[in-house]
């Protein structure tokens, strides 16, 4: 039963909601009600195992990571992909493109390395694919 409902059966002696509520809390009793499961881990998605967990990155240009997002916009969305430096946490470079294709990922790889030159790991810690979460659709 909710607290509503409590104070409802409980209002020919006078009790308000909230008196209900302090006494419920008092007791330790909590109203149950059906939890909506909205959002959760795929039960068949297996994540790889993060590799850089026991890594320290104590200097810069050691490790870069890539990102790719969706960007909702009125007309639509857009396809964003950076590349970080993990150690000072800088973007290095970064591409937009209206779809989701390789030409704007590798164009933001390859302008990070002629500013900076060629890091000694490159990581990409994939998230679920960009149609999984239904955040782009083809124009």
């Amino acid at each position: 039963m909710a607290i509503a409902e409590v104070a409802r059966a409980l209002a020919c002696f006078g009790l308000t909601r909230k008196p209900v509520r302090r006494i419920l809390k008092r007791a330790g009793l909590r109203a149950m009600h059906a939890v909506k499961r909205t959002s959760g881990p795929c039960t068949w998605h297996q994540k790889p195992p993060y590799l850089l967990k026991a890594k320290r990155i104590w200097l810069p240009n050691g490790v870069w990571a890539t990102d790719i997002m969706s960007i909702r916009l009125s007309g639509g969305y857009v396809c964003l992909a950076a590349i970080i430096d993990l150690y000072s946490r800088k973007i290095l470079a970064w591409r937009v493109s209206n779809a989701l294709d390789a030409e704007f990922c590798v164009a933001a790889l390859e302008e990070a390395i002629a500013v900076c030159g060629v890091p000694a790991i490159f990581n990409y810690w994939p998230r679920l694919p960009v149609h999984v979460r239904g955040l782009h659709s083809e124009a």
